[in-house]
């Protein structure tokens, strides 16, 4: 969240943010940003708890010589797309242990 409008919007607050005088706005705006990331970090680490992944592994630990077959150019490009930032649906294709990824809409569609 980038401003106090968003984050007043995210809580569903009631109130307009104009009617707090410009130093409360931005005391405001810090707080909430605060605890917007509090909140953030508390859902992702729920999420990954009750995920039953007992620990989270990086690309940067795959050991791309198991299989040749998976396409490292493509998971790579794949990683700095905005699908990680932002949800859409996501298609595996392929035979099984190839591991092929389509996103859907395409990032580039975008």
């Amino acid at each position: 969240m980038t401003n106090l409008y968003d984050l007043f919007k995210h809580f569903r607050f009631l109130s307009d943010p104009e009617g707090y005088a410009e130093e409360e706005r931005a005391l405001l705006e810090r707080f909430l940003s605060h605890e917007h990331a509090l909140k953030e970090q508390k859902k992702r680490e729920y999420l990954l708890r009750m995920s039953g992944i007992k620990q989270p592994r990086l690309l940067s630990d795959f050991d791309w010589t198991f299989n040749p077959a998976i396409p490292r150019e493509k998971i790579m490009e794949f990683i700095h797309t905005d699908w990680l930032k932002k949800p859409c649906n996501l298609i595996l294709i392929g035979p099984s242990g190839i591991c092929l990824l389509y996103t859907s809409p395409s990032p580039r569609d975008s």
